[in-house]
């Protein structure tokens, strides 16, 4: 198996967005909050997309061929630091 990353343009957050969702639903199920606190990977990713259309948030995509397996996003600082905001990869693929 061969992953590539990539940084993620706004046509490919928009064709990989159910993929995307299925991986922070994994990362969400893996933290295992309660129903009362849980939020949807659906949440998660409208946030992320309004970020994204800010201008204030970086997205990688992580792909095994043509599936996107994971992601992480960043935030750039004020103070030009960069901050690794959340990383998920899909269940079957985490060891």
């Amino acid at each position: 198996m061969k992953i590539k990353v990539i940084m993620l343009q706004e046509n490919e957050l928009h064709d990989y967005r159910e993929d995307l969702i299925q991986c922070m639903e994994d990362s969400l199920n893996v933290n295992e909050l309660d129903d009362n606190s849980r939020i949807s990977g659906r949440n998660v990713y409208q946030k992320m997309m309004g970020y994204y259309y800010m201008g204030k948030t970086d997205i990688l995509g992580a792909f095994d061929g043509n599936k996107l397996i994971g992601y992480a996003q960043f935030f750039q600082k004020e103070n030009k630091r960069v901050h690794l905001n959340q990383i998920a990869v899909r269940e079957n693929y985490q060891v």
